[in-house]
């Protein structure tokens, strides 16, 4: 098998990270103009993103088995009750963020979802026994300041009468799109210790993740009565009929959609990658 160049190595790290950078960045536009644009359908647009990704994954998969040995026997064999347990505790984390995100400004969710950070770490040294230096756990200090300094104001200033609007923060919704970063935590240390000893293909394992992921989405309407905008079982096949409608540019509520030939029709499968674990969460 041929290897990279020496030169071509030393910058294929560096620019993976300006990649993975502008992804990143990306993806938090996206989600936020995504929710914006639908914020009546929160669990639609919620397994819309999965969707969007099994057929891609299922494709390459089925690539890497016909014509590689990409998936290997370490692959195959690998637990899936392994994957059934990251895409419940990432399926629980997308709902709290999609949910949330409908009524929270794009600037407050980029700083509450840095709270994935300090919990990722008090996590892994509770259960991985992980050991971080003083700088590191001034960083975290810093990052639990720059969450107060951010809902303090919304906390004393939240009005019971406001209007809630996609481009306001609302004290309930700030909440939701908050406690997603626990669940978001414990999969990121889950992970870390599932990928340890046996490091399974990552299209395979984002395959299995996403599929789980979907079937634990529908199971997961219960979890609207924690919401605002809680989601009858009779009524869940009009909110995904609707949702879908208005995915179209159709509207059927108080809210206007996005019109059919706006390309913002393509935010859910663009977003994808912001609610499943990205491959540089899966050791190759």
């Amino acid at each position: 098998m041929r290897t990279l160049h020496p030169s071509f190595r030393r910058l294929f790290l560096p620019a993976l990270t300006v990649i993975l950078l502008f992804s990143s960045t990306s993806n938090a536009v996206f989600f936020k103009k995504m929710t914006s644009a639908m914020p009546n359908y929160p669990l639609f647009l919620m397994q819309v993103s999965v969707i969007a990704y099994i057929p891609l994954c299922a494709a390459v998969v089925a690539a890497l088995a016909m014509w590689t040995n990409a998936i290997s026997e370490e692959s195959t064999e690998f637990p899936k009750r392994r994957f059934f347990v990251i895409s419940a505790l990432e399926t629980v984390a997308r709902f709290f963020s999609t949910t949330g995100g409908t009524h929270t400004r794009g600037t407050t969710q980029t700083l509450l979802g840095q709270m994935q950070i300090p919990m990722t770490m008090g996590l892994s040294v509770v259960f991985l026994s992980t050991r971080y230096s003083r700088l590191h756990g001034l960083a975290a200090v810093f990052i639990l300041c720059g969450v107060a300094v951010v809902l303090i104001p919304t906390i004393m200033g939240q009005s019971p009468n406001s209007v809630a609007s996609a481009t306001s923060d609302v004290l309930e919704y700030n909440v939701l799109y908050f406690v997603g970063s626990l669940p978001l935590a414990l999969s990121n240390v889950y992970m870390e210790h599932a990928f340890s000893s046996q490091k399974p293909n990552v299209f395979y394992s984002l395959f299995f993740m996403a599929s789980f992921s979907l079937l634990l989405g529908f199971l997961s309407v219960p979890l609207t009565a924690l919401t605002p905008q809680p989601v009858p079982l009779p009524a869940l096949i009009s909110t995904f009929t609707n949702g879908s409608r208005c995915l179209a540019g159709v509207n059927s509520v108080v809210e206007s959609c996005i019109p059919p030939q706006n390309p913002a029709i393509l935010i859910p499968a663009l977003s994808a990658i912001d609610s499943m674990p990205t491959p540089s969460s899966v050791a190759a």
